[in-house]
């Protein structure tokens, strides 16, 4: 059985390479799909990390995402908090600055 393998394979040099070729380049895009992945990852994580930092606690609106449909004008919206709600939390015992 090994042998009519190899007799395959010796046969048809150019469909081995390739195939083997390909599976080469399949395992390095996976590969490189995860570097980019956890690279992603780390550079939000840090982002994040590095824009709270002096911050204990942080209060943002209900939802980040518009109610438009799919034809371009729904996109990501600030949410809102109304002004009254700042003053309020600066009224809060142990809160030392409040920005918003």
């Amino acid at each position: 059985m090994t042998q009519v393998a190899l007799r395959g394979l010796l046969g048809r040099k150019l469909r081995a390479a390739l195939t083997a070729f390909a599976i080469v380049i399949g395992v390095a895009m996976v590969s490189g799909t995860f570097v980019l992945t956890d690279t992603i990852k780390s550079a939000f994580s840090t982002v994040f990390t590095q824009a709270y930092k002096n911050a204990d606690a942080v209060i943002s609106g209900k939802s980040a995402i518009g109610t438009g449909g799919g034809g371009g004008n729904g996109g990501p919206e600030t949410p809102s908090l109304p002004a009254s709600l700042l003053s309020s939390v600066r009224a809060l015992p142990g809160v030392a600055q409040a920005d918003g």
